[in-house]
């Protein structure tokens, strides 16, 4: 999984070799990622007026989870399933990257295309890898929020998010 040679042309994987496509998925999935930290920094808010009550009695805790919690657990869905689209469209990419590689070998110039196509087409496989696993880790983060949740998982989740154990791949 390193940054080495990709198909004989001497062009590392990473975001150089994964072209404007993709690196604008690239830059997207990180936009995401700011955008599903201030979500989480919502939700640990909300469980914080749940935990207080936000008034009396359990009428009280209700309204907090309706009009607090639930809106926010819905922007976490929408955040993973934008993750997924994401991925989604670098497996096109990836599949377009196969595509044109394959008519490029096919033709065999000898220009030394055939090596650049096929690091176009690892580097491409790469990202859209990295972005799937990005987007596994986010729906299993989101899918484990609940009405249930208390705020240490909420700040388990904050942490291994800005960790960005996928999204600091060294392919991207």
């Amino acid at each position: 999984r390193g940054g080495g040679d990709a198909g004989g042309a001497g062009q590392g994987l990473g975001r150089d070799a994964c072209g404007p496509r993709l690196t604008a998925l690239v830059d997207a999935a990180r936009r995401l990622d700011a955008h599903g930290e201030g979500l989480l920094r919502e939700l640990a808010a909300a469980l914080a007026r749940r935990g207080t009550g936000g008034g009396d009695g359990e009428a009280a805790l209700h309204r907090v989870a309706a009009e607090d919690v639930e809106p926010v657990l819905a922007l976490l869905r929408d955040f993973a399933a934008e993750a997924a689209e994401l991925a989604s469209s670098a497996h096109q990419a990836a599949a377009s990257a196969a595509a044109e590689a394959s008519a490029v070998a096919e033709a065999g110039s000898g220009t030394g295309e055939e090596g650049s196509a096929a690091g176009a087409l690892w580097a491409a496989m790469g990202v859209a890898d990295v972005l799937e696993q990005d987007a596994q880790l986010k729906a299993e983060l989101v899918a484990s929020l609940t009405h249930e949740t208390v705020s240490e998982e909420v700040a388990a989740a904050q942490m291994l998010l800005a960790a960005k154990p996928w999204m600091d791949h060294e392919l991207l």
